[in-house]
């Protein structure tokens, strides 16, 4: 099974095992060594797999919205033809080559790709908590894994300003904790992501979001301060004075450093959720519009294309600013109804920890469809008490624009996952992307298939093949944590693997409201920030597998003075072996921690 699914296979019968792999034709090294790192090693290999490039050219550097990434794999026994018109197609065929690999089978015949959409990207603050280098190229291999070409960085936040600037140097010097981008940082980031065939797009947030502009330059500022780095959730009540000319000659100097160091063509700078009390005395409104226009007038200057994110568009923007959508789906009909260019990323926010199914909404998708689509998200009991709030809050941020049923498909560029980071340190990072990622991946790249009952064994696979083919390893992550709650004990931290494989986290915010006073500097480390967002669907468990639960459950009471950590996962295994013993547990009840969702499908006597 391939993930992204491709668009068609015409098989000619008979598979190959695959063998030692041996390279010919003219693949760049890059290519040669995506190859030759992610093949299967097998001591018992049947003979060689001999894999040939035919590429038609290198795709010019930055790459290019819209470059060619149509592939064809042609499979004749022990011999694999990889054709492409450029090299990112064939990056993207050799991502598929390697999955079938991995999957021990080459079956013989003749595969052709091509995306729907050609911006299928992520979204990656590194502002609320840092995320390094490392974890960023890593994050790039995995997008490639899964074909995503767009590396969305968001840099600037009420908490931090997380690039270098030379011509306004306070504001990574007070403006961040000391960890920021520098310009050799981001130079290797786009290297290693052109490679890849990803784009690196940045984002700085104007002029809401701004605290760490402010910290360093308060007189930018269009409240009196003074002003602190922000160091918990939510939404800051200053932004930049939009009546100040300062504020345009500082916002220019620090966008053209930007677009130095980060060659691609699109800017984004941001627009979101503007506090009207940062602005007394002005209508929010106007001053809003007035400062988008401005500042989107100094990126088109710098040769760059600007986004901007709902709030911040409106009908007199320059045809050519595109409009990033996140609230809703009535606002994508809406500005695609404008012909304007249109990312779509309302039901791909990966931090609220939904179940990657609820991430499978097609960004062409009708009004009818996609009130269907938040329907069945509703309607999941996991979401607990939240499901009015969630559904509360949808009506709200769709708005009440006049907008048309169908969305114009002409104008929609893609889309984005986005994983904010309140609730996201490096250290988890891999477990929170994938494989919910993956999930938006093949929506962007093939779409939503009719039947889509397999997700969780194809997301499953591809976990696997990430882990042999990358440096992302999410089970080995999730089994050092266990082991470690369990102070090195084997057996206690199965136990634990057993209780994890019956809870999910809770859904949508919750996360957030269980950090004490709101703070970002709370350690990441709770049972709950190793959890998969689903533990799989429904099923009712066998007798074995509940004295399996049993068994877990009791081994991890039976631990005395527990650490603090182990104390709350202790709490959850009272509750597992009460299910296992008969005992209605209701799943629509939180119990303390109530961030964790108990699901341990025990059957009649239990959860279902």
């Amino acid at each position: 099974m391939v993930l992204p699914s491709p668009v068609e296979f015409l098989p000619t019968g008979g598979s190959s095992t695959p063998g030692s792999l041996h390279l010919v034709g003219g693949a760049p090294p890059a290519l040669a060594a995506r190859v030759i790192s992610g093949w299967p090693e097998s001591d018992e290999a049947p003979g060689a797999t001999t894999v040939a490039f035919e590429i038609g050219e290198i795709a010019p550097r930055p790459l290019e919205l819209g470059v060619d990434e149509t592939y064809e794999l042609i499979v004749d026994g022990g011999d694999v033809v990889v054709r492409a018109a450029t090299d990112i197609g064939a990056r993207r065929a050799v991502e598929t080559l390697l999955q079938w690999a991995h999957g021990g089978e080459l079956r013989h015949g003749t595969l052709r790709d091509a995306p729907r959409f050609p911006w299928r990207g992520l979204l990656l603050d590194v502002c609320r908590h840092w995320i390094g280098v490392e974890g960023i190229l890593d994050t790039i291999d995995a997008m490639a894994a899964s074909k995503l070409n767009v590396l969305h960085l968001h840099l600037s936040e009420d908490q931090a300003f997380r690039l270098e600037s030379r011509s306004h140097p306070r504001l990574h010097e007070v403006g961040s904790d000391g960890r920021y981008l520098r310009a050799a940082d981001v130079a290797r980031i786009v290297d290693h992501a052109a490679a890849a065939g990803v784009r690196v797009v940045p984002e700085i947030d104007l002029p809401g979001h701004a605290t760490s502009w402010l910290v360093a330059y308060p007189d930018l500022a269009a409240t009196p301060g003074p002003f602190e780095l922000r160091r918990s959730a939510g939404i800051a009540t200053v932004a930049l004075d939009p009546t100040n000319p300062t504020v345009y000659e500082v916002v220019a100097d620090v966008l053209a450093e930007v677009a130095e160091l980060f060659p691609d063509r699109y800017l984004h700078v941001g627009g979101d959720e503007v506090d009207a009390r940062a602005w007394p005395g002005l209508d929010a409104a106007v001053e809003q519009r007035a400062f988008t226009a401005r500042v989107a007038s100094i990126v088109r200057d710098l040769g760059r294309v600007p986004i901007v994110w709902d709030e911040a568009w409106h009908e007199d923007l320059d045809p050519d600013v595109v409009v990033q959508v996140w609230r809703g789906h009535r606002r994508l009909r809406a500005a695609a109804a404008e012909g304007r260019p249109v990312l779509f990323s309302s039901p791909y926010y990966l931090d609220l920890g939904y179940d990657p199914v609820h991430h499978r909404v097609d960004p062409l998708v009708d009004a009818a469809g996609w009130a269907q689509r938040r329907a069945r998200l509703y309607a999941d009991p996991r979401l607990l008490t939240w499901a009015p709030l969630v559904e509360g809050m949808d009506v709200a941020m769709d708005g009440t624009d006049p907008a048309p049923d169908d969305v114009d498909p002409s104008t929609v560029l893609g889309g984005e996952a986005a994983m904010w980071a309140e609730v996201v340190a490096e250290e988890v990072l891999p477990l929170r992307l994938w494989p919910a990622t993956a999930a938006v991946a093949e929506v962007l790249w093939s779409g939503v298939p009719d039947d889509d009952s397999d997700l969780p064994p194809r997301l499953e696979e591809f976990l696997h093949v990430l882990a042999a083919t990358t440096s992302t390893d999410v089970e080995a992550i999730r089994r050092a944590r266990w082991l470690d709650l369990a102070d090195g004990d084997p057996a206690l931290a199965e136990a634990i693997a057993v209780l994890a494989g019956c809870c999910e986290p809770s859904k949508w915010y919750s996360r957030h409201a269980s950090l004490p006073g709101g703070s970002l500097d709370v350690p990441l480390d709770r049972f709950v920030d190793f959890l998969p967002p689903s533990a799989g669907r429904p099923r009712v468990a066998t007798p074995s597998e509940r004295a399996v639960r049993r068994a877990a459950a009791d081994r991890i009471l039976a631990v005395h003075l527990p650490s603090e950590r182990l104390a709350e996962v202790q709490l959850l295994a009272e509750r597992l072996r009460a299910a296992c013993d008969g005992v209605v547990v209701d799943p629509l009840v939180p119990r303390p921690p109530t961030d964790v969702v108990l699901l341990p499908e025990l059957g009649e006597a239990g959860p279902r």
